[in-house]
């Protein structure tokens, strides 16, 4: 089971940065769905905190990247 985690603690942070270098496609928004999914798993069926630690920086480190890469689009779509 450890392994598992392990795992989909990698999956997460493949998924992210395959987000964070697709943020202008389809591709993107997939691989942040799966993120996120994986992430749930992890924050669902483990009791590990240093695991929950690592996920959860990982979801914050791209909420930022998700939100300005939003308020970027955002601001283009107004100017046109």
């Amino acid at each position: 089971m450890e392994q598992r985690k392990d795992n989909l603690i990698e999956n997460i942070r493949d998924s992210f940065s395959k987000f964070e270098d697709n943020m202008n496609n389809e591709f993107g928004g997939g691989c942040l769905v799966d993120a996120l999914e994986c992430a749930q798993k992890v924050l669902m069926e483990s009791n590990n905190e240093i695991e929950h630690r690592i996920v959860k920086n990982l979801i914050s480190t791209y909420r930022v990247t998700a939100i300005e890469r939003a308020r970027t689009l955002c601001s283009t779509l107004i100017q046109r």
